[in-house]
């Protein structure tokens, strides 16, 4: 969901949170340290905790906190359950990882990606692997006394929430392809690219607290808000800021939120604009200038922060009726790397 490093927590109140960041992340360790090949160093690699990185500059542990957290706002005991918090993690890696080669980015949270180091084809081996070893861990809870009857609603829960995931990144990519994307086409390419995964966590939370099915498909429901939120969140930020890395989503023809209002809202010389820019074969970072034009011409960009303000608050409001100390969720979701949702 965001570029942010694990030392820029925000100050107040998140010692909870890097304490369960470091905890999921030395149970990562532990587990991958136990396999004896070099595919898992490279899985140690990814989450910044190989022999190497002395700075552990890996990825913040953001849906493993969340499970932990709601278990937490339950009275649940989390040790039993840090598992299914390095499951989730593990499948967030994996799908990390294939971004990184579908997308070409040579770099992930400030340092060369996997694939960079390896290569395409023994990153996509490492991610594979990866998922496996998530689904593993999960029917390995049986030997902590979780019944079979959780395990395999546990993997239900993850396995919509994979199918959802790679429904929403098909989308995302044959929307590049197109210049005219209706706004409810990219509203369900980001509910399930980017919201699927945060429903799982949350609803993974609620079945390991005892909580009845309604509860996590409502928790399911908040996480495609949450994804529809970072999702425009994100978009906006890389029509309107410069990064030094290159705007590669906007060089690689993603169609973002900004752009997609604008298509629907131009006239006809606006729309011929935006179309000899996007039927370019290669796009430049001048063409970025142009664009940013025609969508401040539009006033495009209060239509898209009043669209993420209603799913910020579609989102946090799926939590008010819950029993329990929500507000430790609602206080995670207020950190900058849930972007959309830091107040």
């Amino acid at each position: 969901m965001s570029r942010v490093a694990i030392q820029e927590f925000d100050s107040d109140g998140d010692s909870d949170f890097r304490l369960l960041h470091e905890n999921i992340l030395a149970d990562l360790q532990k587990i991958l340290k136990a396999k004896d090949l070099p595919l898992y160093d490279m899985a140690l690699y990814h989450f910044g905790v190989a022999d190497r990185d002395l700075d552990n500059r890996g990825p913040i542990m953001k849906y493993g906190i969340l499970a932990q957290l709601f278990l937490l706002s339950q009275g649940k005991d989390t040790g039993k359950f840090y598992s299914i918090a390095s499951a989730l993690e593990l499948i967030n890696g994996f799908l990390d990882v294939h971004d990184d080669v579908q997308a070409g980015n040579p770099t992930r949270e400030g340092r060369d990606a996997l694939w960079w180091v390896w290569g395409p084809a023994q990153a996509i081996n490492a991610g594979d692997a990866m998922n496996s070893l998530a689904r593993v861990i999960i029917v390995g809870l049986e030997e902590n006394g979780v019944s079979g009857d959780l395990i395999y609603k546990a993997l239900q829960i993850v396995d919509q929430a994979l199918i959802e995931t790679m429904e929403g990144r098909f989308q995302d990519l044959e929307m590049q392809e197109k210049l005219d994307v209706s706004e409810d086409e990219y509203l369900s390419m980001s509910k399930s690219k980017r919201g699927a995964l945060v429903g799982a966590s949350l609803a993974l939370g609620a079945l390991f607290s005892g909580l009845n099915s309604e509860v996590q498909s409502n928790l399911i429901e908040c996480g495609r808000n949450v994804g529809v939120a970072s999702q425009i969140n994100d978009d906006l930020e890389e029509i309107l800021v410069d990064r030094d890395d290159g705007n590669v989503e906007f060089l690689n023809k993603k169609k973002l939120y900004p752009l997609v209002v604008a298509m629907n809202k131009a006239g006809p010389s606006q729309k011929r604009k935006l179309g000899e820019v996007y039927f370019k074969r290669v796009l430049l970072e001048e063409d970025l200038r142009v664009v940013r034009e025609i969508i401040y011409e539009l006033d495009v960009i209060d239509l898209c922060k009043e669209k993420l303000h209603m799913y910020r608050i579609n989102a946090l409001g799926s939590l008010a009726d819950l029993s329990g100390d929500i507000d430790i969720i609602q206080r995670l979701f207020s950190q900058e790397f849930y972007g959309a949702l830091h107040s």
